[in-house]
């Protein structure tokens, strides 16, 4: 029979390899669930690593302060916060209206361009 690929981090099952390879990469910011929570025990974490050949980081090492959600990097933590700050580091060039993120900078842009990607053919 196949043998199903289990995310280590959620319940999602995979046919191929691969495919949990591509899938383990939605999960590089945010981590709700600590590595020692991981289905699997090994003596050393990169004897998992080894195992399953995927880099695994310690998720849950940054936590937030405020909602104490936990994250795999100090970058996603500080972006996270955000939320909670208010803090706005992204400002139009134009009209000077801020934003958390730079993807909403980018998409408030197109009020200012006319430019339209997702027009209908």
């Amino acid at each position: 029979g196949e043998v199903p690929y289990k995310c280590h981090i959620c319940p999602r099952v995979f046919k191929y390899n691969t495919a949990l390879k591509i899938h383990i990469q939605s999960h590089t910011d945010e981590q709700p669930h600590s590595f020692n929570q991981c289905s699997k025990a090994y003596k050393k974490s990169n004897d998992h690593d080894a195992q399953t050949g995927i880099k695994v980081r310690y998720f849950g090492e940054f936590k937030c302060t405020h909602c104490h959600k936990k994250f795999a990097t100090k970058h996603s933590l500080q972006v996270h916060a955000r939320i909670h700050t208010g803090v706005e580091p992204y400002k139009c060039f134009i009209c000077k209206k801020t934003f958390k993120y730079a993807t909403s900078l980018k998409v408030h842009n197109r009020t200012h361009t006319g430019e339209r990607p997702f027009e209908c053919d």
